[in-house]
């Protein structure tokens, strides 16, 4: 794998404080889309962000073939994790996001090792259903280490509307009650 131009993009941090929270984001990008092309998207949440007081750094690393997955290769994350110290990064809550086929390969990092991690997004893609169960009392048992945001969205026929439907049942209208 080619970690070779990778994007680090380093806010300008306005007003915020220096006690302010900070986050670090690497973001594992979707299939044929160049890393530069999410930078926007990054810009404006570091833009919200001031104004919580808090601090993003970002990492979106750059695949062979612009393609995240199935060729994830664990040092890369490793590697997008360190750049995000590189860049003044200080503190322990690291968000893995991943578009499309990035998302698909955010889960089979988290799924692997999931100890730098403090949650996921998935963007235009859904948990894999090998996360789903069906417990006794017929509620969603969700088996995933991270709390996960999903975005959900179809562009290209990839992500289905049903995917999201049966994602939102399961996670959302039938999960299970915690006791």
């Amino acid at each position: 794998m080619n970690f070779s131009s990778s994007l680090v993009k380093i806010a300008v941090f306005g007003l915020a404080t220096a006690q302010a929270e900070e986050f670090g984001i690497v973001w594992l990008h979707g299939a044929g889309i160049a890393p530069e092309a999410y930078q926007t998207i990054a810009e404006a949440v570091q833009d919200r962000a001031v104004e919580r007081d808090q601090k993003v750094f970002f990492s979106i690393p750059d695949f062979e073939l612009d393609l995240a997955a199935p060729f994830i290769d664990a040092s890369i994350v490793a590697d997008a994790f360190d750049q995000l110290k590189e860049a003044g990064f200080t503190g322990d809550k690291v968000i893995l996001a991943g578009h499309n086929a990035g998302a698909l390969a955010a889960q089979q990092y988290i799924s692997t090792d999931s100890s730098l991690v403090y949650a996921s997004i998935m963007m235009g893609a859904t948990l894999d259903h090998s996360v789903y169960s069906i417990v006794e009392d017929g509620t969603s048992s969700v088996t995933y280490p991270v709390p996960t945001l999903t975005l959900g969205g179809d562009k290209d026929g990839v992500n289905r509307i049903t995917h999201t439907s049966v994602a939102f049942w399961h996670q959302v209208k039938n999960i299970e009650q915690s006791g």
